[in-house]
């Protein structure tokens, strides 16, 4: 084998070599990186779960409530019978705890709303589903990531839509501290709970700094952001 030979096998490997790595790494928007493994294996939610064994006298109880997953939120597809034997919780007793533990999670809440219509297969697909890579990713606190921390039970089955979800979701726009960070679909409804209930709690709480805006794209795995939203910037003078 000649020189030149030698050197066109070794310009091959190196590039071969090059191409591999760069193919391997996060896709990156907008300095949000992503590994699209941790997109495409998490279903972002899984509900329903055990409740703890602490709060079952020390026995794990399987929970049977159905999710619409067409849903903007994983809430019951129907309202189920409670079927545990813990005592049920109640939204005013998660308020207390998140008002008592506000510093914790400053600069780590995390709101969602919306949906995108994938590129792949077209369908309109909610937002939550994606919701739990996305913390992972940061970490951030989702409501469900809140209400796991305080009771071990991310989805309470006796929790309906409106009041409980929407008073826990005002409870957490009270309680933010610093930074908040909004997950957001290319759609997001007017009557969203977001534009109804957490976006003007959020604002209307001196504590809260800036909104940091997020939006999923259509191939599923990379994310426009972030875009401030709050506080609104004044517009330049002409």
């Amino acid at each position: 084998m000649n020189t030149l030979s030698i050197l066109r096998l070794f310009l091959a490997f190196t590039l071969s070599f090059l191409l591999r790595d760069s193919l391997a790494r996060p896709f990156v928007v907008h300095d949000i990186e992503l590994n699209e493994d941790l997109m495409m294996a998490s279903p972002a939610l899984v509900v329903p779960v055990a409740p703890a064994a602490s709060l079952t006298g020390g026995r794990a109880v399987k929970s049977t409530v159905s999710v619409d997953e067409s849903s903007a939120r994983p809430t019951p597809a129907s309202q189920a019978s409670f079927s545990t034997d813990r005592p049920p919780l109640k939204v005013r007793d998660f308020r207390d705890w998140l008002q008592n533990h506000t510093d914790d999670y400053r600069d780590q809440m995390l709101f969602y709303s919306g949906y995108t219509t994938l590129a792949n297969n077209h369908e309109r697909t909610p937002i939550w589903k994606f919701l739990k890579a996305f913390q992972n990713r940061f970490p951030l606190k989702s409501i469900f990531s809140l209400v796991e921390d305080w009771k071990g039970i991310p989805f309470p089955e006796e929790w309906s839509p409106e009041p409980d979800w929407v008073e826990a979701s005002v409870a957490m726009a009270d309680f933010s501290r610093g930074k908040v960070f909004a997950f957001f679909g290319r759609e997001v409804e007017p009557d969203s709970f977001w534009y109804r209930d957490e976006f003007p709690a959020l604002k209307g709480n001196a504590e809260v700094t800036e909104i940091e805006r997020y939006i999923l794209n259509e191939d599923g795995r990379t994310f426009e952001g972030p875009i401030v939203i709050w506080p609104e910037k004044p517009e330049p003078q002409t």
